[in-house]
């Protein structure tokens, strides 16, 4: 274990790697003083999923402790994921689980805490990425952190008595205006439709071994993409303590050839979520986008939300074209990389929500 000891005026801090078994407890107890977002089932699910099972077998957690006390008073931790950049793979470290108990809640802890993490990129790591929340990204940026964009959200209504239920209207109001809007929106999508029928969304297992091939077409020249080979969907949606996710495979008139896969789960308020999508490169996003709609529509769902960061414009196109709407800006992308020429900070990014640890959008 690596300890570092820090003084910050008259209380001493260290700082120390976890032993992820031993602090296992400790931590659990930690994240659910703290960390709302998630329960204590939860936390534990996913500590185990992240820390114990991700495939590169190499996340790391690290503690913050208060030497007056010796009580542990925050945590960061650091999950692996392999990363490509103009279809050569990389090491990429994701920045996770960043807290600080309140009361110790000075900038310097937290600066140490986000540094131990930064160190990993001394042994193998080639850059690292955070989604920080408003709090901490001033820490960030001090560490050395710069900004790459924040996530763009598109949603699309499909249903739009569920969003005026929500607006409180009175029911005779809402219910005829519900039906007329989602006529509309349906004689719009059978336009927006046209030729693009022969595409359809059906559900497949992440063991399929047509994932692999289109994996290998879908990867871009150019650009940094994130691991999406069969073995890291299926750790990553398929055994996701959080979220029941659903793979979607994306297919044309030609029989059998999958085009690409969409992952969705099911959201509050009957809307379908879409962290991932990936299409073979040439093929069409619009159509992805409409076999993915018919899909919700079947299945009852009444908005689908999509969340990227700095898209593409060819994909804003596609979303607009098919009825999402842009419905602004939320967490930013951050990314860590000293290298003097930065391929993550000049590349063009495919980051979606599935690319996080976890989802909160």
């Amino acid at each position: 274990m690596n300890t570092v000891t820090q003084t910050l005026s008259s209380n001493p801090y260290t700082v120390e790697e976890a032993d992820l078994c031993r602090d296992r407890e400790l931590i659990l107890d930690l994240w659910s003083r703290n960390l709302s977002s998630h329960t204590s089932d939860e936390h534990r699910a996913r500590f185990d999923w992240h820390y114990g099972e991700d495939p590169a077998k190499a996340s790391r957690c690290f503690l913050v402790r208060h030497s007056p006390s010796g009580k542990v008073v925050g945590t960061a931790g650091l999950g692996i994921r392999k990363t490509f950049v103009d279809k050569s793979e990389i090491t990429a470290g994701i920045a996770v689980d960043f807290m600080v108990e309140p009361q110790h809640r000075t900038l310097q802890p937290a600066v140490f805490l986000a540094r131990a993490v930064a160190d990993t990129m001394e042994s193998g790591v080639d850059f690292i990425f955070a989604l920080p929340n408003k709090n901490a990204k001033a820490v960030f940026r001090r560490v050395g952190y710069v900004e790459v964009g924040p996530f763009r959200r598109f949603v699309k209504v499909l249903d739009a008595g569920d969003y005026l239920r929500r607006r409180a209207l009175p029911g005779v109001v809402r219910v005829p205006l519900a039906a007329g809007l989602n006529l509309g929106q349906r004689v719009m999508d059978h336009l927006r439709a046209g030729l693009r029928r022969d595409w359809r969304a059906v559900e497949m297992d992440w063991r399929d071994s047509k994932l692999e091939t289109l994996w290998q077409s879908a990867l871009p020249s150019d650009g940094i993409m994130g691991d999406r080979r069969p073995a890291y969907l299926q750790w990553r949606f398929g055994r996701c303590p959080l979220h029941n996710h659903q793979l979607l495979g994306l297919v044309g008139a030609e029989a059998g050839h999958l085009l690409g896969y969409a992952v969705v789960y099911d959201g509050p308020a009957g809307q379908l979520k879409l962290p991932d999508l990936l299409v073979e490169r040439g093929a069409s996003l619009t159509n992805a986008l409409m076999a993915i709609s018919r899909w919700a529509y079947d299945s009852g769902f009444s908005s689908i939300a999509f969340e990227v960061v700095n898209p593409a414009g060819s994909l804003v196109l596609a979303l607009k074209q098919t009825g999402f709407v842009d419905r602004g800006n939320s967490d930013v992308l951050f990314v860590l990389d000293k290298r003097r020429e930065s391929l993550a900070k000049t590349k063009p990014w495919y980051f979606l929500r599935g690319d996080e640890f976890y989802n909160t959008f």
